[in-house]
């Protein structure tokens, strides 16, 4: 065998012979030779043009949770265009790879990071949700205080000129909105600093379960 012999993106390990064979035809018994070819991946090719792309994309889509929640353009600009190079790239592969019945390990690669840039693109929807609530529970009580504070001032006027006690009225004004007070807890900002430290921590934990399992995994 030419020892220079090579395939593209393919390594040759190993090569066995077997001159015992012989097969049966009608015209009679005639021997052969069987040759096994033993063939590994090239790795650093995909390494190169697949998983390192694929995790800057990753790590990217990231950079939003450092950028105001107010800033709606930049944010959703930043999340949209990851998302769609996350598909452009998934779909060059598809064409450079054989088609099987099978889902291989790129295949699973390339689904969770983009699993992980939507993601991130769905946590502004949430920020933008809890920013709108915050916005509107700040503009609520600062009209809950100014209407508080005119009736005191009519219940006093009252009080000088019939002399009667006031009656006070809180818990009237404060009952449409006290089923939003479970979300002043929940805002924007805070949002963003639980993802600056989930995202990353879950996309740690993916290599560790990925790599070990498929670098571990011998053909048969």
């Amino acid at each position: 065998m030419e020892p220079n012999m090579a395939i593209p993106r393919f390594i040759l390990d190993n090569a066995t012979t077997n001159d015992s064979c012989i097969k049966t035809f009608i015209t009679g018994n005639f021997s052969c030779a069987k040759v096994h070819f033993y063939l590994s991946r090239q790795m650093q090719s995909y390494v190169l043009q697949v998983y390192i792309p694929s995790v800057l994309l990753v790590v990217i889509s990231w950079l939003s949770f450092w950028i105001d929640a107010r800033a709606a353009p930049a944010r959703v600009a930043l999340g949209i265009t990851t998302v769609l190079t996350v598909t452009t790239m998934t779909a060059g592969i598809q064409e450079t790879l054989p088609a099987v019945t099978y889902a291989k390990a790129i295949d699973i690669w390339m689904a969770m990071c983009l699993c992980f840039v939507f993601l991130c693109l769905f946590e502004y929807a949430l920020a933008n949700y809890f920013l709108v609530v915050e916005t509107n529970l700040n503009k609520n009580g600062s009209m809950l205080e100014g209407n508080t504070n005119s009736f005191e001032l009519q219940s006093c006027q009252q009080t000088i000129s019939n002399n009667q006690e006031p009656k006070s009225s809180k818990t009237e004004i404060n009952e449409p909105h006290l089923r939003f007070r479970w979300m002043r807890h929940i805002t924007a900002r805070n949002l963003d600093y639980s993802a600056r430290i989930v995202f990353p921590l879950l996309f740690v934990i993916f290599n560790l379960l990925y790599w070990p399992t498929y670098l571990s995994k011998e053909c048969p």
